[in-house]
This record gives C-alpha cells, structure tokens and sequence, in this order.
C-alpha cells in the first residue's frame, strides 16, 4: 500500500470510529471494495444525526463545503496534518435523477438493515444492491466498470421482495420488471441496464441534454470550482464555521455536566444552548468569568479570533422540569467524544426544550426546529405525552413549523 492509501486509510479509520464513538447513525452507501482508492466516499447518515456527524468531522479538522442545491446532500473534506485529505459525500435522502426527483423513503429501511464491516457500517446486501443499481441507471445513466464489479458480487444474496425492490419495480418502463433487471446484472447484460435508463428518462441522451452546457462553459465552471476549493478552506477556518466552542472545554475542566441542545455555527458567530444541572448552575457563571465570558442579554458572550462566542444556559428548573422528567429526555443523548461530561441532546429532547424554553432557547438559538425529521417529532411527543408537556409541543408545531 502506498503512503498516499495508508494515511487516506488511517484517517477514514479516524472519522469512522469517531461516527461509532458519537453513536451516529451512518452507513457507507456503495464503494467497499474501493474505499482505499476512490476519490470520494458515500456516506447515508440520519437526518437527526447531521450534527453529531459534523461535531465529529470538524473535530478533525474537516470542514463543510458550500451547500448544494439539494439540502439532502452535504460536501465535506477532511484532512490529516500531512495534507492528504478525502471528500466525505453525505446524504440523508435517498432521491434519484436529478431531473425526476424521485423519492424512495428507503433510507430509514437501510439504516436499520445496516451491518457491521471491520470498522465500517455497511448496508445489507440487499439493499446495496437496489441503491447502487438505482444510482447507475437513475443518476448516471450507465453502469460503469467499478459499479459492474459491486453489483455482480452480491446479485446471489438479494432477498425477494424486498423494499428496494418494489420501488425500483415502480419504476419500471413497459416490458422491464425487477426479475428482468437482476437477471441481466447476473447476465452481465449492462447494456440492457442502459436501455432501461433512457426509457424511463424519456428518450436516448433525454437527461443528458436536459444538464448540457456548452464546452467551453463547462470547462470555465470547473476552473471556477477548481479555485473556489483551494481557496474556501482558509475562508471556512477564517470565519470560524467549524469551531468547537470553547464552553465545551470549559465545562470539561470543572466537571460540569451538560447537555447540548443547539448548536448553530455561523460566519464569525457561534451559538450554543446547554442545559446543566440547577446546582451546577449555581456555581457556573464563575467559571464563565474567569474563562473571559461576559454576560449580556441573558447570554454570556466571549470574542475570539474566528468571531464571537453565544452561550445560552438552561436547567431543568428554568424549563419547568422535574428531575425525572429531565433524567428521562436526557437518557437518550449521545457521547461527545472525547469529552466525558458533554452529552448531545437527541432531535426529539431538542424540539420540547425549544418549545419547554419559549423565546428563551429561541427557534434562532437551536437552529434546528424547520430542519426536525418526523422520527425526531415523534419522539418529542412520546416524551410530551409521558410528562404532560404535549400542549406546549403542539404550539411549537403549530407556530413555528406549520
């Protein structure tokens, strides 16, 4: 192995055992095979999990592309202290063809079915099967020789029927079934694949001509991208889009816990809601002031050289909670890595702190409540319902994402 791939493998090992440390919800969606040479990897992550994911990539150094266009899709690149870096692609949905926009809902399926690989969450053969073959002939119109090899090594283990199945058997043009498609992969009959492709996208090059541009205005947009990539990680870092804040390390060394409830990342401004324990509370605003924290507004602020600090601290006595009830929507946060005493709320304990809180945690403060998946509203109302705290989820619901 070249030391290109080995430093490539030790820092995909690093950000893989940092996801399984957070308790992140993730699945490397195609490319095993060729995780040590591929110019990218594919990652499918829960909807709820986007932040823990990113904690730990920033973590290590990474930083968060530009948004694309589709908000199921995030850009990331992490590298080590060598210069090699990789580029982490990050989807949430499972949506296909650029043009068709078709949404499948097998994600959730998928990551439930995932399994373990070494040190990397695979999907089931299964499932890999149907995602990677949509890909092709959805997203890319052909079936290029890696995807042949992939698709080949596990067309035998493909359990029938299966949710993949039945959504790529929806798809199919006149005279194509899902029996027809794995026959041919087992076949190795692509170029019937590729017949299946230009049929459902309306006619031969129907997509590709849909996204054409001219020559030459492909070539200056990738000139374009080409520079605005060697030039954004210094502009990410500059502005502090992917601190760590510094409470976290403040709380550490006092052995306070807390929980973190927002966390929201912004250029030259970081905003973060804990809540702490009310006799932790007490003792805290101390800390804050000999670490250079100012309180101002109900929020204690501290300027660094990537831009300002906005810490907003909560307890179970501001938020009308119970120590059990508290104990109970605490139960379900996940690690912090490396840190012992910070803990990341759930999506379902984050959207009834927002609404518990008011305008004191603030939709603006959390930055999640738009963003909230239906699992995470669910189980925000279990919690509600075994605490009689629904009415005030139902305002949240009715005011702030209706």
């Amino acid at each position: 192995m070249t030391p290109h791939a080995l430093a490539r493998a030790a820092l995909l090992d690093q950000v893989f055992s940092g996801l399984e440390d957070a308790a992140v919800n993730w699945g490397l969606l195609r490319g095993r095979a060729t995780l040590d040479v591929a110019r990218d990897v594919d990652l499918l992550v829960a909807a709820d999990d986007v932040g823990v994911f990113e904690d730990v990539l920033f973590g290590l150094g990474g930083i968060a592309m530009p948004r694309s266009l589709h908000p199921w899709h995030r850009f990331y690149v992490c590298e080590d202290p060598t210069g090699h870096s990789i580029q982490i692609d990050v989807v949430t949905e499972l949506r296909y063809s650029r043009r068709l926009q078709l949404v499948s809902g097998l994600e959730a399926g998928c990551l439930e079915r995932r399994r373990k690989d070494g040190a990397v969450q695979v999907l089931d053969p299964t499932d890999l099967f149907w995602t990677v073959l949509l890909h092709c002939l959805l997203d890319k119109q052909t079936v290029n020789e890696r995807r042949r090899t992939e698709l080949s090594s596990v067309v035998q283990q493909v359990s029938r029927p299966s949710p993949g199945e039945v959504f790529f058997a929806s798809l199919c043009p006149p005279g194509w079934s899902s029996g027809r498609a794995l026959e041919a992969v087992a076949r190795g009959d692509w170029e019937a694949l590729s017949e299946w492709a230009i049929q459902l996208s309306g006619g031969p090059g129907h997509a590709a001509d849909t996204l054409a541009e001219p020559r030459f205005a492909a070539g200056g947009r990738r000139l374009l991208r080409s520079s605005a990539r060697a030039v954004y990680p210094a502009v990410w870092r500059r502005a502090g889009l992917g601190v760590t804040p510094r409470i976290m390390d403040v709380l550490e060394s006092v052995s306070i816990e807390a929980t973190v409830v927002g966390l929201r990342r912004r250029p030259g401004i970081c905003d973060i809601v804990i809540v702490v324990p009310d006799a932790q509370l007490r003792d805290l605003p101390r800390q804050l002031t000999r670490h250079r924290y100012r309180r101002a507004g109900g929020v204690w602020n501290r300027a660094a050289g990537s831009g300002l600090e906005r810490v907003r601290l909560l307890s179970p006595a501001i938020l009308g909670l119970s120590g059990p009830a508290w104990s109970d929507l605490d139960r379900s946060s996940t690690p912090m890595p490396p840190r012992a005493h910070c803990r990341r709320a759930s999506a379902g304990t984050r959207l009834l702190v927002v609404a518990l809180a008011g305008e004191l945690a603030g939709r603006g403060a959390t930055g999640q409540v738009e963003a909230a998946s239906d699992r995470a509203w669910a189980d925000a109302e279990q919690l509600a319902i075994a605490h009689g705290l629904l009415p005030r989820l139902e305002l949240l619901r009715r005011h702030e994402v209706a």
